[in-house]
């Protein structure tokens, strides 16, 4: 009943930010907060699983190879530099600052270090209807890279996280990080080649059970569904598809978002330093412009865009709802901490570049 609930007051209050074009997860988180006050919101954890894998089975479907060698190194360079840059700064500062583990210091920069889809993508295609960018294949380049970039965060995400839960089996787990990202991408091809599913519902099944494929196998599950989703959209025409998976996402992500929200209190907050935390963020953030400015420094754009890349590209919303509360729930020493940086990226990081976006669009018509 508190998911009904949550589905159906978020569905309101998704059609009153739209209006008012303030970012609507702020308004799922709060529905969350709200509704933990009267009632309790379960199995959070399965409820992240199932988002995290239906973020990257849209951005599989949505990745188009072809295209891909249009937009050129830039989008490869987005891929995984700005994230890398991001994820480092921010695990050196939280060694620095705190006593945290190189393991906790790793799941939090590599947590902080993604770009959110669910907030770049609508963007992007609202410039692409309107042919804004479009000349040097701006908005498909942002949508492609934040794809691949949640990927590589999420993939560093897990190296850390074994550390973690295998400390005496350190060099065993980084051995095993290729082998099980390999096999986790050839998983997923070669079941969307045998099965060829074209029902969004079954789609959306088949996915799921592999991102648990790595319960049995030895495959990194989440790579697996994002080749899942990529050879689908090579192999068949999947636009309703994709629009059915956003609206399934629509109810995903009022559901990850009220789950955040849940886990949100003033305890919580009042815990932690929120200068650290400011801090810590400031240097991530800072660190991933100067690696979206080396990205991009090739692909001749004025300085208009690059300002407008740059901001566009640091959103932070889904991987971090999903992933925040990870050490947490390991019970790691810093894992409030953790997530609490992780909302406060969210909470700052949404609405100011989703203003900035809608308001600077002149950026990409000079």
């Amino acid at each position: 009943m508190a998911y009904i609930l949550a589905i159906g007051i978020g569905l309101l209050l998704r059609k009153i930010a739209m209006k008012l074009e303030i970012p609507q997860l702020l308004f799922y988180m709060l529905v969350g907060f709200v509704l933990s006050y009267f009632t309790t919101l379960p199995y959070g954890d399965y409820i992240r699983h199932v988002a995290l894998v239906l973020v990257l089975l849209r951005s599989g479907l949505g990745i188009n190879l072809s295209t891909l060698k249009q937009v050129g190194k830039e989008t490869a360079f987005l891929s995984f530099v700005p994230a890398l840059f991001e994820g480092l700064a921010v695990l050196g500062m939280a060694l620095l600052l705190t006593r945290m583990s190189v393991a906790e210091a790793g799941m939090m920069g590599f947590m902080l270090g993604a770009v959110s889809p669910a907030v770049v993508i609508p963007m992007m295609i609202w410039l692409q209807q309107r042919n804004i960018g479009t000349e040097k294949h701006i908005p498909t380049m942002i949508m492609s890279a934040a794809s691949l970039d949640d990927i590589a965060a999420i993939t560093i995400f897990s190296i850390f996280s074994g550390m973690a839960t295998q400390s005496n089996e350190i060099l065993q787990t980084l051995i095993m990080i290729p082998i099980e990202i390999i096999l986790g991408g050839l998983l997923g091809v070669v079941v969307a080649k045998i099965i060829r599913p074209k029902q969004t519902i079954l789609i959306a099944l088949i996915a799921l059970l592999l991102g648990y494929s790595d319960l049995l196998l030895p495959v990194s599950a989440l790579i697996s569904v994002m080749t899942f989703g990529i050879t689908l959209s090579e192999q068949q025409d999947t636009l309703q598809v994709q629009k059915d998976a956003g609206s399934l996402w629509i109810i995903a992500e009022i559901l990850l978002f009220s789950v955040v929200g849940s886990m949100i209190s003033i305890e919580t907050f009042a815990a932690e330093n929120l200068w650290l935390i400011l801090v810590i963020l400031s240097i991530g953030i800072m660190s991933r412009i100067v690696g979206i400015r080396l990205s991009i420094k090739d692909g001749g754009f004025n300085a208009n865009e690059k300002r407008y890349i740059s901001i566009a590209y640091l959103p932070k919303a889904t991987v971090q709802a999903a992933l925040a509360s990870v050490p947490l729930a390991m019970g790691m020493p810093y894992g409030n901490l953790i997530f609490v940086t992780g909302v406060t990226a969210i909470i700052l990081s949404t609405p100011l570049t989703t203003l900035y976006m809608r308001k600077r669009t002149v950026d990409l018509m000079d």
